[in-house]
């Protein structure tokens, strides 16, 4: 997106100390083989070589104190009890807000670092190049692509209370387990499950939890974070994870399977056939992959297909 390159270009350049950090990522990604790094190369390397901004703030070398400042320079408001994911999501908001406009008015080129050539030098080995390529080609498959387009369709209706009938079978099925600290004893953690069936029940559920807890989901929209699979019943499996928050926090993350199926008699739509979400009330220091959700593994060893979805 091109306030988001408009926003780390800014962070890069925000002061002496962001100047160094893109160089140490520059020569990080470039293995070191480019003499005389300069910032603008650095940012120009970064940008090319960096295909998802979540992923490029939530690397180790960026580290809170860097996120922090950032925001506190810009004047933004920042709770006590903030973590690096709530810190990267106020930096995209911030971005979003201030360069949409004006990128819509003065067009993308002006947000280049000046007096720099394009950089055209595989900076990477073969076979990182190779690994990357495969990422790029597995998140362009029809089944990943439709699997973050629904992701991202159906978390933005549930936060904003807007799911409707028509969007599940009769017969959809949904289970949601929560898990946070025993007040007794921490090291302990507590479980509340619940099953509901039927689409109206689902719905009623959903206007029940929202306004009893009132949180706020945010899928990784990234790769790693949303991906789709195909299981021996024919179902579209979508996988997603992501955190989950209040006005005030980040409370923790959140996995979630989806089993859709289209519906011949409605326009031939994707409809919900069950869905499966859990949330783990938890200290989050970095976005969740799809890699490290335990109750999705089972799911992630299924094959992915590049075939069109019928």
């Amino acid at each position: 997106k091109d306030y988001e390159k408009a926003g780390i270009i800014d962070f890069f350049k925000h002061g002496p100390e962001y100047e160094k950090l893109s160089k140490a990522i520059g020569k990080i990604i470039s293995r070191n083989t480019i003499p005389d790094l300069t910032v603008d190369k650095s940012i120009e390397i970064i940008l090319q070589h960096s295909n998802s901004l979540l992923v490029l703030l939530n690397k180790k070398i960026i580290t809170m104190d860097y996120l922090y400042k950032y925001l506190h320079d810009c004047r933004l408001q920042i709770p006590q009890n903030f973590t690096k994911a709530y810190l990267i999501e106020k930096i995209m908001e911030y971005w979003a807000s201030k360069y949409n406009q004006q990128i819509d008015v003065a067009g993308q080129d002006n947000f280049l670092p000046t007096g720099t050539e394009h950089y055209e030098q595989n900076v990477f080995d073969s076979g990182s190049t190779a690994e990357i390529k495969s990422q790029e080609d597995t998140g362009n498959y029809p089944i990943n692509v439709m699997s973050k387009e629904f992701s991202t369709w159906f978390y933005d209706k549930l936060n904003k209370n807007n799911l409707s009938e028509n969007d599940f079978w009769e017969d959809a099925s949904c289970y949601l387990r929560l898990m946070f600290p025993n007040n007794v004893q921490q090291q302990q953690q507590q479980i509340e499950d619940t099953q509901t069936f039927g689409k109206t029940n689902i719905l009623d559920f959903f206007t029940c939890f929202k306004s009893k807890y009132k949180i706020y989901f945010n899928p990784n929209v990234c790769s790693e974070g949303v991906q789709g699979r195909m299981d021996q019943h024919g179902l579209v499996c979508v996988l997603t994870c992501g955190t989950v928050h209040t006005d005030q926090s980040c409370l923790g993350i959140f996995e979630s399977s989806f089993g859709l199926m289209r519906d011949l008699f409605s326009e031939n739509n994707w409809k919900i056939k069950y869905l499966k979400i859990l949330i783990r009330q938890m200290t989050v220091n970095s976005l969740p992959t799809l890699q490290n959700c335990e109750s999705l593994q089972d799911f992630m060893t299924l094959t992915q297909s590049n075939d069109e979805l019928l």
